[in-house]
């Protein structure tokens, strides 16, 4: 399991859950970010979550 979040957190998008590396983001969701906005992906599983991995938006 993954786990996307974006950072800094907009009210009403995000978190997402993908059970495949593979994220589907609708171009109304992305059209609510402002500039600077990056996502923060993690892998979750039975013991621990992954460190972070940025991804920045642009």
């Amino acid at each position: 399991m993954w786990r996307v979040s974006l950072v800094p957190p907009v009210p009403g998008v995000g978190p997402w859950e993908a059970a495949s590396p593979a994220l589907n983001i609708g171009a109304g969701e992305l059209a609510l970010l402002a500039p600077g906005h990056a996502l923060e992906i993690r892998q979750t599983g039975d013991f621990a979550q992954s460190p972070p991995l940025f991804l920045a938006l642009t």
